[in-house]
């Protein structure tokens, strides 16, 4: 009986133990948003935070307090989603994705891709099924087309879209009407029954110029042979006489009016201040812009354009780290943005006009860390 008493004694000390051990080690619950919440990237606390590990549990609650719902990092290749080769956010989402895989203290476990696509629905397709995934992904917008889809109002893909969230206004996008020098087209309200290198039904510049022909030029896009065609192929159709006029789009200058205009003579058609000022207070989402004279080779007057406001979205499960470091490039590198092109000119004064979908906690973060308040 002693030597039982003895064995049963042992045995309830060495299961004390191990508890105490196990108590000491942290394994309860307690700990769980703690040990996840450490990136992949040298466990930065807060996205805004200098990368340096926690030196204890207290220190690591104090560096996320007010941040519990912070999403983990992630390792791997981020897509942004951008228009055609040629599109002013094709050439701001390369460049800033060279601008922040050239630096591997920004985002050391990130590479950004640069993914062309037809246009919004595609952009926004490829960011959808990267939210089915579970993956991070960007896309680079119209801001209309951001708000049907948030709304589910966007026909081309249905159902409301709440997974959206804003990032930052990316400026305006101007929308050339341009023909060759001799046509005979001096109107928008010319191209009734003329072929035209347009754009496909679902993107923003196609519910623009629709708008804008049957609003104050009493043309149906219906009454247009409208021929979506990629930027290479306007610029070429246009070039060979396969179509009369040609939309072309981007911030003067224009890359692709520029292009277009080093071979071939060509008229910008222009628009009255009245008439733009008109279309734009109906339609908020629309803003203008000013081609001057001189800007394009043969074109010595001043020219309106109607212009979409454009944008930069994520889903709201992109990490919160990496939303907010390529915010963070994004503003605060005006001069190597300015050399992407010209017309680029993001601020904290302007990156939050024109959106009506919440933004991503990352990047509420880095604004009211700036003093901007979002919602």
């Amino acid at each position: 009986m002693v030597k039982r008493s003895k064995m049963r004694l042992a045995l309830l000390i060495t299961v004390s133990a191990l508890l105490l051990i196990l108590t000491a080690c942290g394994g309860g619950s307690g700990n769980k948003g703690a040990s996840q919440g450490g990136s992949s990237q040298g466990g930065q606390a807060s996205p805004g935070g200098s990368g340096q590990g926690s030196a204890s549990a207290g220190s690591n609650e104090s560096a996320n307090a007010g941040s519990s719902e912070q999403k983990p990092s992630f390792s791997g290749i981020v897509p942004i989603y951008t228009p055609p080769t040629g599109n002013t956010l094709y050439i701001l989402s390369a460049g800033l994705s060279n601008l922040i895989n050239q630096d591997s203290s920004i985002l050391p476990d990130v590479r950004l891709s640069t993914e062309t696509t037809s246009g919004d629905n595609g952009t926004l397709e490829g960011l959808f099924k990267r939210y089915e995934q579970g993956k991070p992904a960007f896309s680079t917008n119209t801001s209309s087309i951001v708000s049907l889809a948030y709304q589910g109002q966007y026909d081309v893909l249905p159902g409301e879209h709440k997974e959206i969230r804003a990032v930052a206004t990316l400026g305006i996008n101007p929308v050339h009407l341009v023909v060759k020098k001799n046509s005979s087209i001096q109107s928008y309200a010319d191209l009734k029954g003329k072929k035209v290198a347009g754009f496909a039904p679902g993107i923003g510049p196609y519910y623009l110029v629709s708008s804008l022909l049957s609003e104050h030029f009493g043309v149906d896009i219906s009454e247009v042979e409208n021929i979506p065609l990629s930027n290479e192929d306007r610029i070429s159709s246009l070039v060979d006489g396969s179509v009369d006029a040609a939309f072309l789009l981007g911030a003067p200058p224009s890359p692709l009016v520029t292009e277009l205009a080093r071979t071939t003579d060509i008229r910008l058609i222009p628009l009255d201040q009245a008439v733009v000022e008109a279309f734009t207070k109906n339609h908020p989402y629309y803003t203008s812009a000013v081609a001057k004279g001189g800007t394009y080779p043969g074109n010595d007057e001043d020219v309106y354009l109607p212009s979409i406001r454009l944008m930069m979205i994520t889903h709201e499960d992109t990490p919160d780290d990496i939303v907010y470091q390529l915010l963070k490039t994004l503003i605060e590198n005006p001069d190597k943005v300015k050399e992407m092109h010209p017309s680029f000119n993001i601020t904290l004064d302007n990156a939050t006009i024109g959106t009506d979908v919440p933004f991503h906690p990352g990047a509420k973060q880095y604004y009211e860390e700036n003093g901007v308040t979002v919602e």
